[in-house]
């Protein structure tokens, strides 16, 4: 079913239902064998954030419950983190220097690009060996499937929308407090944020559905420069393990130059849109999302009464 709540129907049990649906989803895609495994990982991992993000809603209703099945779910899919970072390794390499490179410059690092696939492939090779994460990962799932049958949510609307604010406060602070030279983590940190603030604005939809639609696509190209900003600080990390050869050691250099190039572009282009999408006062973001989804319930039981 669709990652969306409804009009007029209880947040409750239309939580309860995401929830449900995402944990089916995580399930079906790390048991599916005939799947490819970067596929299985990355629509798993998805999954997981969410459902995640879809608990981050009744929060300020059940904080007690919300840390408990939060920190269930993020352990379950930190698991696969370092499986999905070996899968997109080589892409990340080969975006790279497409982006920078004239192709005659890019054979110069052929064989990096080599290394970095074997190191993908040797470890994915491992995972179909000894699938033990995906078996582990795959138990967490049915044991959560077993018990949000039984799970019964206490929540109302207003608690939903104290969510969405709560989230969006959650990853403007973040935004406020970054600086072109802060940590790769605290870049990372802001678009675990933002993407939790894009799927709210998935589920809530319904309040005005261009409006939403259109910040959602933007908090998208955020969160997907934000990613990528993040893959090249794991591809820096992963050059400085496995280029101590002497020969290596001048090609590795320039590709992490080029790296830092990059990384300080995307960085750029995130604060300048985050400025535009973290604008606002929590307090105006509440105000603003609760208006429209009344407007909205209006529009429809008046089109239903017609």
């Amino acid at each position: 079913m669709a990652y969306r709540l409804k009009l007029a129907r209880p947040a409750r049990r239309q939580l309860r239902r995401v929830v449900r649906d995402q944990i089916d989803r995580a399930l079906e895609a790390i048991s599916n064998v005939k799947a490819p495994l970067e596929e299985r990982i990355h629509v798993a991992r998805t999954s997981c954030k969410r459902l995640r993000a879809a608990l981050r809603l009744i929060k300020p209703a059940s904080p007690e419950f919300w840390r408990k099945e939060n920190a269930f779910f993020r352990d379950a899919a930190r698991s696969l983190s370092p499986l999905r970072e070996a899968a997109v390794l080589p892409a990340t390499i080969t975006g790279l220097l497409k982006s920078v490179c004239e192709p005659a410059e890019r054979r110069g690092f052929a064989e990096l690009q080599r290394r970095a696939v074997r190191h993908s492939h040797r470890t994915l090779s491992d995972l179909k060996k000894n699938p033990r994460v995906f078996t582990e990962f795959a138990a967490q799932m049915r044991t959560a499937s077993r018990r949000w049958k039984k799970t019964k949510l206490t929540c109302a609307r207003s608690d939903i929308f104290d969510g969405f604010c709560e989230t969006y406060r959650w990853a403007r602070r973040t935004w406020r407090k970054l600086s072109p030279d802060s940590p790769a983590a605290d870049f990372h940190e802001w678009r675990k944020r933002g993407k939790a603030h894009a799927y709210h604005c998935r589920l809530l939809r319904c309040a005005w559905p261009e409006m939403m639609r259109e910040r959602q696509g933007a908090l998208a190209a955020l969160t997907d420069w934000l990613g990528e900003e993040h893959d090249l600080a794991v591809l820096d990390e992963w050059i400085v393990e496995h280029s101590a050869e002497p020969r290596e050691i001048e090609t590795a250099q320039r590709l992490r130059d080029l790296i830092v190039i990059q990384r300080e572009e995307l960085r750029r282009q995130s604060c300048v849109l985050g400025q535009r999408l973290f604008v606002d006062k929590p307090s105006t973001i509440k105000k603003r999302i609760t208006q429209w989804w009344k407007i909205a319930e209006n529009a429809n039981e008046t089109e239903i009464a017609s």
